[in-house]
This record gives structure tokens, C-alpha cells and sequence, in this order.
């Protein structure tokens, strides 16, 4: 028998504090990510080596 979400959330309990500083330190890397790779020097393409 399917379990309500009531029942769900009583048997696995879900903390919000922890599930708040995933989310946080997730994002936190996606911006490094995105930081890195804005600075990175374009490669000439495969156009530019043929000259």
C-alpha cells in the first residue's frame, strides 16, 4: 500500500538545516565553476592553426 507523505516524512525525516548548506555549498561551487571558467585564455580553433 502507498505510503501519504505524512507517513513518508515521519519514517525519513528531512532536515531542512542540512538540506540549507547543500544548496548553499552547491551554488557556491557552481559560481567558482563559472568564475574559472570565464578566465580561462580561448584556444585558437582549428581555423586559426591552419593559418
Amino acid at each position: 500500500m502507498a505510503m501519504t507523505l505524512e507517513e513518508l516524512l515521519d519514517k525519513y525525516p528531512v532536515d531542512r538545516a542540512k538540506i540549507q548548506e547543500h544548496k548553499e555549498r552547491m551554488l557556491a561551487e557552481m559560481e567558482a565553476y563559472d568564475q574559472r571558467e570565464s578566465q580561462e585564455v580561448p584556444r585558437p580553433g582549428k581555423a586559426r592553426l591552419d593559418e
